[in-house]
């Protein structure tokens, strides 16, 4: 993994950086033509590199300059991610005795298992995938379509093309509203939440597995939990969430 997949970068947001590194502060204009991109994809990954801390923005008048952060500064922001992933691991640590008492008593045992970075939650993307039979899911489409923009149509074009019954609550965006009126179906139905309700991580729900992806400002990491009694309880809010809407 080099450090751009560890800061969570795609190629696209690694082509604009690299461009800012070599031509210095420029114009989102400027940069479409030095990275070769279109310009609406330049303004879309400016938030991902300004999260993960790889540019700074400067606005004087109408004008707005991008500036790269010098290279001999990502080693503290691999540094910082490293602290955060240790953070991320023992919270989990603190929470797994409870989630695993949630089975006591039942011939299955719970299973949780930890998902650090792109790649790692692609993995878990994969996993479900194999293994859906149903989905009720809370989810960004805004933070999906920077961060994985890769999945953000897989899953849908997946559930459709394999007669998946699901449900989606999405938090209200642009993304939600384009979204949804691609995908909503009788078949995949899909609610937008009221304008206060901004999700900042995502919740999938299947036959018997709970998965939590969580975003930062620098990485992105997820939990997989299988425990059918701890789903249960979970669609039941999920229902009533539903239902008000």
């Amino acid at each position: 993994m080099n450090f751009f997949e560890c800061l969570n970068i795609g190629s696209k947001a690694q082509a604009v950086y690299m461009a800012l590194v070599k031509n210095g502060p420029q114009t989102v204009t400027r940069i479409a033509v030095l990275s070769g991109l279109p310009r609406t994809s330049v303004y879309s990954l400016i938030p991902q590199l300004r999260n993960a801390g790889l540019i700074t923005i400067e606005t004087r008048g109408a004008m707005m300059q991008i500036r790269p952060v010098p290279p001999e500064e990502i080693p503290t922001l691999l540094e910082k991610k490293k602290n955060e992933i240790g953070t991320i691991i023992d919270d989990f640590a603190d929470i797994l005795p409870q989630l695993q008492s949630l089975k006591k008593g039942k011939s299955l045992t719970p299973m949780a298992e930890a998902y650090v970075g792109e790649n790692g939650v692609k993995r878990l993307y994969d996993h479900l995938l194999k293994s859906m039979s149903q989905i009720d899911a809370y989810f960004n489409a805004e933070l999906v379509q920077q961060t994985l923009p890769d999945y953000h149509d897989l899953i849908p074009k997946f559930i459709q093309s394999h007669n998946i019954p699901a449900r989606e609550l999405i938090s209200p965006s642009n993304a939600a509203n384009i979204y949804r009126e691609r995908y909503n179906n009788n078949h995949h139905q899909i609610k937008i939440l009221p304008n206060y309700h901004e999700l900042q991580s995502d919740v999938i729900l299947t036959q018997d597995t709970l998965a939590i992806i969580i975003y930062d400002s620098l990485s992105i990491s997820a939990v997989r939990v299988v425990d059918a009694s701890l789903v249960a309880a979970q669609r039941m809010t999920f229902n009533l969430w539903w239902d008000s809407i």
